[in-house]
Order: C-alpha cells, then sequence, then structure tokens
C-alpha cells in the first residue's frame, strides 16, 4: 500500500521514538516511555512497518 520509502521514513521515526522512550525509561518518567513506546508501536504498526531479517532472504 505504501512504497519502501514512506515505510522506511516510519521505520526509523519509530524507531527514535523508541529509543527516546528508553531514554524516559531511565532518566525520567516511566509512564511517558509506556506512552511513546506505545505510539511508535502504533504509528509503525498502522503503516505496515515491521522488521523481519527473512523479508529480504
Amino acid at each position: 500500500m505504501f512504497n519502501d520509502t514512506v515505510r522506511t521514513v516510519i521505520y526509523v521515526a519509530s524507531r527514535a521514538a523508541s529509543i527516546v522512550g528508553l531514554g524516559f525509561m531511565m532518566f525520567g518518567d516511566a509512564q511517558v516511555c509506556g506512552f511513546i513506546s506505545t505510539a511508535a508501536g502504533v504509528v509503525a504498526s498502522g503503516f505496515g512497518v515491521a522488521y523481519n531479517l527473512l523479508r529480504n532472504a
């Protein structure tokens, strides 16, 4: 449905959001971490982005 460029941008953005969420978990509020990580996962899954090593094989 979406081309590879859009899916790659969404993947990188959700990966960055996950890293930011991890930073909040370690140094900030755990509830903020949960929100950021959940939102990143919902957005990535909404665009059909999934990390699958076997996909390119």
